[in-house]
């Protein structure tokens, strides 16, 4: 006999006498019992016992909740109306005190969050502490006693201290911190400049609230977008310009995850076009609702839930199928946009996409790629830490297929080129899931203009990175050249470009290897094959 769950949660049986099976009927369950759910503050879920019979499994609910849920007993499947048996099992346990059940709610919860944080920091250590052979490769190791927390110190008047410990399971976000809240949170100046390439992005409504925090504050605000960068200067009394502060850092934050997602969705658009088809017309799906459709089915979901024209709409992908929160049913389908499903043109050492856009896939030291990738940056004057494989199947396809098409097109000195790149360590996660874009380049190190810039040479590019003692974070990256100028101007203008791919040439001692700059205006000319975390040497 089915009973309560410890966590509070209850249950019916139900089960009916017409001939119709569990998956014939299993939409329309679902939204049955879902809407009388949620009338009550409460979730469902569905699991089927039999043929003809499943258990209905309940979260926060009553005596009197589960009582009222089961009096409604009828559902309509194809003009015929359907009565269900349902039955509150003998043994099942119930809590009349609704703030019995809420305090209840709350441990789970506590218990669960601990339990995922115990096992995401665990995950995360995994990844960097694999077990390394000392004779193999010294450098190949993070300190244990660093990967928890930094613990430093600040000066403060009167000869006193200040300690702040930064926690986390990613050492180089810990190193982000610490140097964001030394340098940024706590000085004492009365005069704060941020520095952000994502305010070239804000619209009216983030000038609006710009003007509103300025006006509430009652500082000196002043926006600056030139080629220097973009800039916001706040002025005033040292407290309020650094609530001003960390309010233009959450808007950049915020701004910088939505421009990400919509680059992703279209990506993903681009391949895939997710529809339904009402009256004999198909409609497709929105932008976001269509990525949310492709994430779920990568993940091998049953079914997900979203919104589309006001109205609840649940998918499910077994039978492509939907149902709206109407009792109204679609058909859907998923339909390529290019002559293949990018699924099918992955690289044979890619393991199997799961419900996210990417995938960070550590390399052993004993594999080739990773014994190759030390050999290529031999003598640079860098500790290895990890490397990461980056497989974006999304991202590769977009790199592929242009490709192919300068190929088609016959393009003289067409090729593709390893170079390297360096990103802060903030912006790492989305060039993993959307490449490299302008946005995520350091600022102040466009000195040929406008571009997305790569070098073939480490030491070069090693000439931009001035912190020391730091872990880096470079790219190594697949660049399809292109069309490429090699005697170029001085300095591209964005209104000529008449090339894919600009080279420099750089100061160098080494003449038959000479160190050279990339230059390209296109994401999709790069894929970011390979993450790689390292330190200086300290000699």
């Amino acid at each position: 006999m089915a009973v309560a769950f410890p966590d509070g949660r209850s249950t019916l049986i139900v089960s009916w006498k017409q001939n119709f099976t569990v998956e014939e009927l299993e939409g329309f369950l679902y939204v049955h019992f879902k809407d009388l759910a949620h009338s009550f503050q409460a979730d469902c879920e569905l699991k089927k016992l039999d043929s003809q019979q499943i258990l209905v499994i309940l979260t926060r609910t009553t005596r009197e909740v589960l009582n009222s849920i089961a009096e409604n007993k009828h559902i309509t499947y194809k003009n015929e109306e359907i009565e269900l048996d349902i039955k509150i099992p003998v043994d099942d346990v119930f809590i009349g005190d609704q703030e019995k059940l809420d305090e209840e709610k709350e441990t789970v919860f506590e218990s669960d969050d601990k339990h995922y944080i115990e096992q995401a920091t665990f995950e995360q250590e995994m990844e960097t502490f694999q077990e390394l052979k000392p004779e193999e490769i010294e450098t190949q190791k993070f300190k244990e006693e660093e990967e928890d927390s930094i613990p430093f110190k600040l000066e403060k008047e009167e000869g006193t201290e200040m300690l702040i410990k930064v926690c986390g399971g990613d050492y180089p976000f810990l190193e982000c911190a610490q140097s964001w809240i030394t340098n940024f949170l706590l000085t004492p100046e009365e005069h704060l400049t941020i520095e952000n390439k994502s305010i070239n992005y804000f619209t009216v409504a983030e000038n609006e609230t710009l003007l509103d925090l300025k006006e509430k504050n009652q500082i000196n605000m002043k926006e600056t977008v030139n080629e220097m960068g973009s800039f916001i200067e706040l002025n005033g009394p040292h407290f309020r310009i650094l609530e001003v502060a960390l309010h233009v850092e959450k808007i950049l934050c915020d701004l910088q995850e939505e421009i990400a997602h919509v680059i992703e969705s279209e990506l993903v658009q681009f391949h895939v076009q997710w529809i339904y088809i009402s009256k004999d017309q198909e409609n497709k799906y929105e932008l976001n609702e269509n990525f949310i459709l492709e994430m779920a089915f990568l993940d091998k979901k049953n079914f997900e839930s979203i919104e589309v024209g006001g109205t609840e709409q649940t998918v499910y992908f077994q039978r492509f199928m939907a149902l709206n929160d109407q009792r109204e049913q679609f058909k859907i389908e998923r339909v390529i946009q290019g002559k293949d499903d990018y699924l099918k043109k992955l690289p044979s050492n890619w393991g199997p996409p799961n419900g996210s856009l990417f995938q960070k896939v550590p390399m052993h030291i004993t594999s080739p790629e990773f014994q190759k990738l030390i050999s290529d940056l031999a003598d640079v004057g860098l500790d290895v830490l990890k490397i990461d494989r980056i497989e974006n199947p999304v991202l590769w396809n977009c790199y592929l297929l242009k490709k192919e098409q300068d190929a088609a097109a016959s393009r003289i000195e067409s090729q593709v080129s390893v170079l390297y790149k360096w990103i802060p360590a903030q912006f790492c996660s989305f060039v993993c899931r959307i490449g490299f874009h302008e946005i995520y380049s350091p600022e102040n190190k466009r000195k040929y203009g406008d571009g997305i810039y790569f070098s073939n040479d480490v030491k070069q590019l090693m000439k931009e990175v001035t912190e020391v003692g730091k872990i880096i974070h470079i790219f190594e990256a697949e660049v399809f050249i292109g069309s490429c100028c090699k005697t170029c101007p001085s300095h591209i203008s964005s209104a000529h470009r008449d090339f894919d791919c600009y080279e420099f040439s750089e100061n160098s001692k080494d003449n038959a290897n000479p160190s050279k700059t990339y230059v390209i205006f296109n994401s999709v000319h790069a894929y970011p094959k390979y993450l790689i975390a390292c330190r200086r040497q300290m000699n």
